[in-house]
């Protein structure tokens, strides 16, 4: 059975992975930073859409309590395995775009002694773009294969796992009954704390770049960075949201309460395999950690933000 991929865990596992692709074809320093970039991007777009997260969600739908706590009939489960986990290029092959994106970065081979800087920037900007359609296309597939009410189940199943997730992401909150101009907001809080999210990426490249002998612990600002994220995020939701989304982190449904479970015995064993092995990443002091969906101090504070003036929304 898949193990589930801690959201950013994967993104990290993908890094590395590339990092030893380019010591098995000693790229030179302008491919290098290429892939680099590229994958820097691939990340961001996880967390944004939260890719990963409604993937991963899918395959566990071989689980009979999860299939029954959405509401999941077997035809549905049936296309949407078919659709999301086996196939997607017939879709993506009838959309003009994704096409017209395809034949262009035909044009640009990064590989060849010749390619030019401007030759790898003309293929990594494409190869992002269609890398966002492809992901963005898998959601959608999952997602139209729901009922409004289960699309509603699973935001709310992304919520109440939000322990064992490191980043928040905007379509989770839609379970809320989000206002447009909320969804502004998330909008516009993606996009203030994007440079801090590409900072806190190239530590993680750094860091799988170089030699083992000079890998340190990783100090890494994830936890940090993720609260941050999280906290500006809680400060868009109304007092009846926030009791909403705290109602569904505290009292999980039962089969929810299960998966969590599994999760973290999936990382137990994980963290098992992994332990004393040098070359693995290792969270550092100020790392997140599952199991604490949000931050106490804030929670807190949320407690007795009646007695005091809300923080001023910006007008639509």
């Amino acid at each position: 059975m898949k193990t589930f991929t801690i959201y950013g865990l994967t993104a990290i596992l993908l890094i590395g992975l590339m990092a030893s692709v380019f010591a098995q074809n000693n790229m030179d320093a302008a491919r290098q930073q290429m892939y680099n970039d590229i994958a820097k991007q691939e990340f961001l777009h996880n967390m944004l859409i939260g890719y990963e997260v409604n993937t991963d969600l899918v395959s566990f739908l071989g689980m009979s309590y999860i299939r029954e706590g959405l509401g999941l009939s077997q035809e549905q489960i049936q296309t949407i395995q078919r659709e999301v986990q086996v196939h997607i290029h017939p879709t993506l092959e009838n959309d003009s775009d994704y096409m017209l994106l395809r034949d262009e970065i035909r044009k640009f081979n990064p590989d060849t002694p010749d390619a030019t800087e401007e030759t790898l920037k003309n293929y990594a900007d494409l190869r992002v773009k269609m890398e966002a359609m492809r992901k963005e296309n898998l959601v959608s597939l999952f997602y139209e294969n729901l009922t409004p009410e289960q699309v509603k189940k699973v935001q709310e199943f992304h919520i109440a796992t939000m322990s064992e997730t490191e980043y928040v992401f905007p379509s989770m909150f839609e379970a809320l009954d989000l206002s447009d101009e909320q969804r502004k907001q998330f909008d516009e809080i993606q996009k203030e704390m994007r440079p801090e999210f590409e900072e806190h990426i190239d530590k993680m490249i750094d860091y799988w770049e170089k030699p083992l002998s000079e890998k340190g612990p990783v100090r890494a600002s994830g936890k940090e960075l993720a609260d941050k994220l999280k906290i500006r995020m809680f400060d868009v939701l109304t007092d009846e949201q926030w009791d909403r989304m705290i109602d569904l982190i505290d009292n999980p449904p039962d089969y929810v309460k299960k998966v969590i479970a599994q999760m973290r015995k999936w990382k137990e064993e994980s963290d098992s395999k992994n332990n004393g092995k040098p070359e693995e990443w290792a969270p550092g002091p100020n790392s997140w950690q599952p199991g604490d969906p949000i931050p106490e101090a804030y929670r807190q504070e949320r407690k007795t933000r009646g007695n005091f003036p809300r923080p001023k929304q910006p007008s639509p």
